[in-house]
């Protein structure tokens, strides 16, 4: 299911090499790499199993576990500035800021810093 510069691979679970992506995640995906200069997105979380996500202390009912979550850091980038076009990509959906990545996800809209 993957596109042009995502790759299914990238959003294997680290955990139990299963995994599943919702295509418009990866569309939206596309969309903020073209906003941001076409500079590469970097996946470094995206589908998770049960056990690897209680191990990095996701929630219970994370959008991970649903293959509609990614967990991305910009090269060159701060997680700020990623946040200002991921939160309107992502307009419907949910968007979170961290310290050193941006969480987006295709589920209800929310808005978070963590």
């Amino acid at each position: 299911m993957g596109s042009v510069h995502f790759k299914d691979r990238e959003f294997t679970c680290n955990c139990c090499g299963k995994g599943k992506v919702d295509p418009l995640l990866i569309a939206k995906l596309e969309v903020l790499r073209s906003l941001l200069g076409d500079k590469p997105i970097i996946i470094t979380s995206g589908y998770r199993c049960e056990k690897h996500n209680r191990k990095v202390g996701g929630a219970s009912g994370s959008q991970h576990l649903k293959g509609k979550a990614a967990d991305i850091v910009v090269r060159g980038l701060k997680p700020y500035q990623v946040y200002y076009y991921a939160d309107k990509v992502f307009a419907n959906g949910g968007v979170g800021i961290y310290k050193k990545h941006i969480h987006v996800d295709t589920a209800n809209r929310r808005r978070w810093e963590g």
